[in-house]
């Protein structure tokens, strides 16, 4: 059948998907071990895609998505944190991170605080246009791991942390209100060695590092101190209304793995920690509140309470005195005997009204248990004054 073949324009984008060349394998970079290989004093070219911009700490972190960009050692993680201080106009477009575009970056491989990262950066090059719907899958990691190495070989990875056991509960918010972190554990709370075993030194240690498997540490993208935005229950912010607590918890933490250990970690502590890239969805129990209190004791068999007494000395001022092991230590309480009454007064109306058969109390002087006779200078005993 005749018909006509007339012109017609269209647009089409051109994917370059040829083999990029001219680079050093990020896994290179990385090694197998808890520090990168290569010189700390040479420039190299690494290609990744960005897949996380963290301002707020000075980077953002390139991974090898394609099989000519990696190696097949498992022990060699694929991600690397870039560190530019100031020097970031070339990598964003008007404040935009470019997640999911490919870039060969050149700077400097080093070290800051157990974290393999690159430093100085001066090139960034476009290799693979892309977005945020390219990003790689996060790796799927399950608490306890079995070892520490573990999280190494996926440093500055996009990761997943679940728990074998259930949810990861916050055991720790210590750092919360400070610098934004929070500890998660697999399962439940974690707790002394000695809340459930007779002491053990063996035993304690062992406890530790059963601990340090079985936890992450999740931070807020920021080294700010006392930073204005906080996590709380839900993925919405921490507020008075909206609480976060030891013992809520979520079913998993996704962003890209770090590391921060400055030589200050307890044995029970992991250094590795999630900068999360999508809100950690929050629950937990409703807070008690102090009326409900006496409905849940009314039918105790033995009360047991603890009271802070905001240091009650007997000794007053900072005068000297000797605790009963014969240490010399200055006194830091009331001022006179004045401040002293009044304390007093109010610590002892406190302790009655709370009605308890024990009291376990902080901030009491060490000054002896003798009858309440003395000076100022030697100070009285303060438990016996107190009783």
């Amino acid at each position: 059948t005749p018909g006509t073949l007339g012109t017609a324009t269209a647009r089409g984008i051109i994917r370059n998907d040829d083999t990029s060349t001219g680079f050093t394998k990020i896994c290179s970079v990385q090694g197998s071990g808890n520090a990168t290989p290569l010189p700390t004093n040479q420039r190299v070219t690494v290609q990744g895609m960005v897949t996380a911009c963290v301002p707020n700490l000075s980077g953002f972190v390139l991974q090898a998505t394609r099989p000519y960009e990696m190696d097949v050692v498992p022990a060699n993680s694929e991600g690397l944190v870039v560190f530019y201080g100031a020097n970031i106009a070339a990598l964003t477009s008007g404040g935009a991170c470019p997640l999911g575009t490919t870039y060969q970056v050149n700077g400097v491989p080093g070290e800051y605080n157990g974290q393999t990262q690159l430093g100085s950066p001066n090139t960034y090059t476009v290799v693979y246009q892309g977005s945020a719907s390219n990003l790689p899958a996060p790796v799927t990691i399950q608490l306890p791991v079995p070892d520490p190495t573990v999280w190494e070989r996926y440093e500055g990875m996009r990761v997943k942390v679940v728990a074998a056991s259930g949810r990861l509960v916050v055991t720790d918010n210590y750092n919360l209100g400070r610098y934004g972190g929070l500890t998660l554990a697999g399962g439940g709370l974690q707790t002394q060695y000695t809340e459930l075993n007779a002491p053990d030194t063996q035993g304690n240690l062992a406890w530790l590092n059963a601990d340090r498997l079985n936890q992450i540490q999740l931070d807020d993208g920021s080294s700010r101190q006392n930073p204005g935005l906080l996590p709380g229950r839900n993925g919405q912010p921490l507020s008075a209304s909206n609480t976060l607590r030891a013992g809520d918890s979520t079913d998993a933490v996704i962003g890209y793995l770090d590391q921060f250990d400055d030589g200050t970690l307890a044995l029970h502590e992991n250094s590795y920690r999630i900068q999360p890239t999508a809100p950690p969805m929050f629950s937990g129990d409703a807070r008690p509140v102090a009326h409900d209190i006496p409905a849940a004791i009314r039918d105790a068999g033995i009360k047991v309470a603890s009271v802070n007494v905001l240091n009650y000395f007997t000794t007053l001022g900072t005068a000297n005195f000797n605790t009963p092991l014969g240490n010399a230590m200055g006194g830091r309480g009331a001022s006179n005997a004045a401040e002293f009454k009044r304390q007093e007064d109010k610590l002892v109306a406190k302790l009655l009204g709370l009605d308890a058969d024990v009291m376990g109390l902080m901030e009491i002087q060490n000054n002896g248990f003798a009858t309440p006779t003395g000076t100022t200078s030697n100070g009285k005993s303060a438990i016996q004054s107190l009783t």
